[in-house]
């Protein structure tokens, strides 16, 4: 497994002294080449389905971000129809952290497993809910291909790199697997911060995510880490008043184009797509 995944990893480390060549042809050229880069990591290691994002951290350059992805279109849909961002472990497990540095990788099965041992609730009712929509969410995940994967999370001061991929059967790795999958997140991450700052000055098209202000994350981070907190929760913990929350709340809605959601599903989709 470590030789096949050193392997897989030159396709990355061969896009390095690529960059600059390819940015000078424009950002297309090189996130198509990235793009490549990625999914022949992916295939290499066996698996036919990759996520991939790098997104600034809040207040830098700009919006900008990178993503894409060879999930089934129909299981994204779902996914967001269903509302599975709200009970998907990998959000809820991989974390921000206030060091500068912050790494996290799981497979599936270990973050369904620690999910279904510490469930959320404050009954048993809802606790038992809570697993049987969990093992739910992994079983529809499984009908499109999707039994199995695995996640990491790359966290710096400037950027968010995070990639997902998955495969039809159960995983099996070992620590010499995720220490590479991690070296290869660093050394995208090391380049990404560049990547994205030139590809902000260079183009306002690549990218159409929404751009949130300090206190729009402030205060989805602050919905995201108390779900059960009212408006007036938040307004306490932000020191302002329930109407700030609210404009803030409805001007996330506009940027992300949603309407209805509360305040801690707005904040566990923004989350759910690297917005925060």
């Amino acid at each position: 497994m470590t030789r096949k995944v050193g392997e897989a990893l030159l396709p990355l480390i061969d896009l390095i002294p690529l960059a600059n060549a390819k940015l000078l042809e424009g950002p297309d050229v090189y996130l198509s080449a990235l793009e490549q880069a990625v999914s022949d990591f992916a295939n290499a290691l066996g698996f036919p389905f990759m996520r991939f994002s790098v997104r600034q951290r809040p207040a830098l350059w700009g919006p900008e971000g990178i993503f894409f992805s060879t999930y089934p279109e129909a299981w994204d849909e779902q996914y967001i129809v269903d509302g599975y961002y709200l009970v998907d472990p990998l959000i809820r497990f991989i974390r921000d952290a206030d060091h500068p540095e912050f790494l996290q990788c799981g497979v599936w099965s270990d973050y369904l497993n620690r999910a279904i041992a510490s469930p959320l609730g404050n009954t048993e009712s809802e606790r038992e809910d809570y697993r049987n929509r969990i093992q739910g969410f992994f079983d529809m995940a499984a009908v499109y291909g999707l039994k199995d994967g695995f996640a990491c999370q790359h966290v710096s001061d400037h950027c968010i790199v995070t990639i997902c991929l998955s495969k039809p059967e159960k995983l099996s790795v070992d620590d010499d697997f995720f220490r590479l999958i991690r070296a290869g997140l660093i050394l995208l991450a090391d380049r990404a911060t560049e990547l994205l700052r030139l590809i902000n000055r260079s183009s306002d098209e690549v990218d159409a995510s929404p751009s949130l202000t300090d206190d729009q994350v402030a205060i989805l981070l602050y919905f995201f880490d108390n779900p059960e907190a009212s408006k007036k929760d938040i307004a306490l913990l932000k020191s302002c008043s329930t109407h700030t929350i609210d404009y803030h709340l409805r001007e996330v809605r506009k940027k992300m184009n949603l309407k209805g959601l509360s305040g801690y599903k707005l904040a566990t989709l923004a989350k759910s797509q690297h917005f925060i």
